[in-house]
């Protein structure tokens, strides 16, 4: 009774920040909201959706889609998913921000914190390029990002059959719209743990209870994605077909774009998408020259954030920085 009075007081700040969030979706998305189809790179829409020919990864995604689409228009649909991709990025990053507070520092003064994490995740020169490319599923599942490791830490806070179920159900939706997003959240989770079992090493009972969880939630998560996983382990299906044949030529095509300020610094600056240099979309160093001093800002940021949780031993905050480092690099 208490979880669901506490549930009650938290709506009006929950809807507040929903708010904010919904309105910079249509503030950066209102003029794509006109009837029609969306067309880009890797993105294009048409009146049907058909079910892909074989088995991957994808498959219950473009089952969701297909049904979808025999109830609304498809162009609808797709205003759906790129609304999706902004909101839940901002909104999703937040919700883990507002997890990470600090006990010492006040919520008055953390929010600004969160929304500032919120609103550089949804708008930030990755977003733009995988946008403008159309690589609309890997946006999704960029957005998942923070949910996944909000619900492990979720896990880590009250290790049970109900915040594992709650694991294994959200990596399921990243796996199944985009693997890429998978390595990212592994690294997150990863770094975690290691923080966790550090914190709590004196306490067994917990930590296998934590790691019994988990267990189970990876074991989930596998059964789950077994129509996939069974093919590709087999080398049988068109996914491990198109993995095998992924050559030098490929590694090359997608490689971390290199101009104007080199693999490190196109990374440092949230470029180096391979399609950068393609001259497929404008960049922000295509239009204004004074571009790279707000990036570097944001770097001070992190810079002078690390070296106050570490003067104040504030290892949840470390373990943040750390694994977005790790995530980012």
């Amino acid at each position: 009774m208490q979880k669901i009075i506490d549930n009650i007081r938290a709506l009006p700040q929950i809807v507040k920040i929903a708010a904010v969030y919904g309105i910079l979706t249509l503030g950066i998305l209102a003029p794509l909201l006109l009837p029609g189809y969306i067309f880009a790179t890797d993105m294009v829409f048409t009146p049907s959706i058909t079910l892909p020919e074989f088995t991957q990864s994808t498959l219950p995604l473009w089952a969701v889609l297909w049904v979808l689409s025999k109830v609304m228009s498809v162009g609808v649909i797709q205003k759906i998913i790129l609304l999706t991709i902004i909101f839940g990025s901002g909104f999703g990053m937040h919700l883990w921000m507002t997890r990470l507070k600090p006990a010492s520092i006040p919520n008055s003064i953390w929010i600004y914190g969160a929304y500032f994490a919120g609103i550089l995740y949804a708008v930030n020169p990755f977003v733009y390029s995988r946008f403008m490319a159309g690589q609309w599923a890997i946006l999704l599942g960029y957005a998942l990002l923070p949910i996944v490791a909000l619900m492990f830490m979720k896990l880590c806070e009250k290790p049970n059959l109900q915040s594992s179920l709650r694991l294994a159900l959200v990596v399921f939706a990243l796996c199944i719209v985009s693997l890429h997003a998978i390595v990212p959240a592994a690294i997150i989770c990863g770094v975690l743990l290691l923080q966790i079992i550090w914190e709590r090493r004196h306490n067994q009972k917990y930590l296998k209870s934590l790691l019994c969880w988990a267990g189970l939630a990876i074991v989930i998560t596998l059964l789950f994605n077994g129509f996939w996983i069974l093919p590709l382990l087999l080398g049988d299906g068109q996914t491990a077909a198109t993995i095998g044949e992924f050559g030098s030529s490929d590694q090359q095509a997608f490689a971390t774009d290199s101009s104007q300020l080199g693999a490190l610094g196109n990374l440092l600056t949230m470029h180096g998408f391979w399609a950068d240099s393609k001259n497929l979309y404008l960049l922000a160093r295509d239009i204004v020259s004074w571009w790279l001093w707000p990036i570097v800002g944001i770097w001070v940021l992190v810079c002078g954030g690390i070296v106050i949780a570490c003067r104040k031993a504030q290892s949840g905050y470390i373990t943040a920085i750390v694994a977005h480092l790790m995530v980012f690099c």
